[in-house]
């Protein structure tokens, strides 16, 4: 397993209208270091610093610090500065664990690009169980929810097996389900389960996004690579093809 030396850290991949909202609720509880390109984001009103990169904020020792910068680049450079954050809370609009990985691959000198080859099937699949689920195919990303893409959940919902909004029953959690669904049409797949943090705040270990990169660093040869983020409910899957 990857060890860290960022045990008590929760990393917060943006600091707009989500991220502020993950800072506000976890500042009292751990270390929280949250990201953003932006010096005046929403978050920069919960934190106690504001570093221009993360060698500075790791110097300045705080127990909550706005890091000005790319939040995939900074997060890649804290786990190979050793500190592996326990929880990763995603809150910028792409997929962050996606980002991550493939900005991880290409830096150690793979080639790698979206894949679409088999997201139409992916999708299907999905929808057989009763997910709504839709295909960017130029971004080879896959998105796919239990909530009808036209409705909204019910806000501060715990995920229930019944659905509170439509009714209906989840057979099985999201998270699990695109784990079966990708390993299928996948040669190395990746799903990180996203769980409540704090109320209305999801995230997904670091620990285990560190390991991930750390298995798939030796897959620069022909291989297709999912990594997905999914709660019970939602979820969203990168496709990749590495060589």
């Amino acid at each position: 397993m990857v060890r860290s030396l960022g045990g008590d850290m929760i990393f917060v991949a943006g600091g707009g209208f989500y991220g502020a909202i993950a800072v506000s609720k976890l500042k009292n509880r751990d270390t929280v270091v949250v990201v953003d390109v932006n010096e005046e984001c929403y978050a920069k009103t919960y934190v106690e610093c504001i570093a221009k990169n993360l060698d500075e904020a790791l110097n300045d020792r705080c127990r909550s610090t706005l890091v000005i910068g790319d939040a995939v680049k900074v997060f890649l450079d804290l786990v190979s500065k050793g500190f592996v954050p326990y929880v990763v809370v995603p809150a910028i609009p792409r997929h962050f664990a996606g980002e991550v990985t493939y900005s991880y691959l290409k830096l150690r000198g793979c080639i790698i690009k979206p894949y679409s080859g088999t997201l139409d099937e992916v999708v299907e699949i999905l929808k057989n169980f009763g997910v709504e689920a839709k295909a960017d195919t130029a971004n080879g990303v896959v998105v796919a929810s239990y909530m009808p893409f036209n409705l909204r959940c019910k806000q501060s919902c715990d995920e229930p097996q019944v659905c509170p909004i439509t009714g209906k029953i989840k057979a099985i959690p999201l998270h699990e389900l695109m784990g079966l669904v990708l390993i299928e049409v996948a040669d190395e797949t990746v799903v990180f389960e996203s769980k409540f943090i704090a109320e209305g705040v999801g995230g997904f270990s670091g620990y285990e996004l560190a390991e991930a990169l750390k298995n798939l660093a030796s897959l620069c040869r022909g291989s297709l690579v999912a990594v997905a983020t999914a709660c019970a409910c939602h979820g969203l899957a990168n496709f990749f093809a590495v060589g």
